[in-house]
């Protein structure tokens, strides 16, 4: 019968098996260590880049649905007057008296049309243009005659133009009276002249990006939102914009005077 030899566990040896254990535990606790301290470098820096944002609020604008009927309504393409792109808009056809400009004969009303226009008068293709637009109000009869009309007004305007050029342009001063208007060769010596600037004009304000209604920059609130609360209300959709101090605000800057 064998007996048991009872060994001390101080005194055995621990075989290779306990040593790469150990090995492994040590090496996944480093790891564990470096990366909390990189998860908690990466917090700090979120925490400090959190505070220094912008601070965000809710708007309202305009649903897509909304917008893009706004985009159709306000579209460049869509004329004022569609009478000029499309002579036969809303055309019904009816008599006229025998005796008024539409109730003549089509040779005899565009003569007439053609004679009122006198081309020595006209200083650019833009009046022929509106006198066209505005002759097309009369009836529909005359605005088919203007298509012909105006072809014949823009092959006379081609002519004086290159008669004009050919002269010399149109002069509205004389050769020997020209150095004689100027006043900038005739100021004398420590005379300051102040130069007139270009009128101020009116600018037609833009367009809000959040109603796309054209609107005073100093306005906060937008016009559809003030008319009508409850149809902007189901027109728009909230949305996140940076807080503004004060929503339309013009830059207001600072005078320097230095002291030299």
């Amino acid at each position: 019968m064998s007996r048991r030899v009872k060994t001390n566990s101080a005194n055995k040896k621990k075989s290779p098996g306990h040593l790469y254990t150990a090995n492994v535990r040590g090496a996944l606790y480093k790891k564990n260590k470096r990366e909390e301290a990189h998860r908690k470098r990466i917090r700090e820096r979120i925490k400090a880049l959190s505070s220094a944002q912008p601070e965000y609020t809710k708007v309202r604008r305009l649903k897509r649905s909304a917008r893009k009927v706004k985009e159709r309504e306000t579209a460049k393409s869509k004329v004022i007057m569609p009478w000029i792109k499309d002579p036969g808009y809303r055309y019904n056809a009816q008599c006229y008296p025998p005796r008024s400009l539409p109730g003549l004969p089509t040779e005899l009303r565009q003569q007439i049309l053609l004679h009122t226009v006198d081309m020595s008068v006209v200083s650019d293709e833009g009046q022929l243009q509106r006198w066209a637009s505005n002759l097309s109000l009369v009836s529909p009869v005359v605005r088919y005659d203007m298509q012909y009309v105006r072809a014949v007004w823009k092959e006379e305007w081609e002519k004086r133009k290159r008669e004009l050029a050919r002269k010399g342009g149109k002069r509205t001063v004389k050769r020997g009276k020209a150095r004689v208007e100027q006043r900038t060769w005739r100021v004398k010596r420590g005379e300051v002249v102040a130069k007139e600037g270009p009128a101020p004009r009116n600018r037609r304000a833009s367009r809000c990006w959040y109603c796309l209604d054209r609107h005073g920059a100093r306005e906060s609130r937008c016009p559809l939102s003030v008319r009508d609360p409850v149809l902007w209300k189901a027109k728009t959709k909230e949305t996140w914009r940076v807080k503004e101090k004060e929503r339309g605000a013009v830059c207001s800057a600072t005078k320097v005077v230095f002291g030299d």
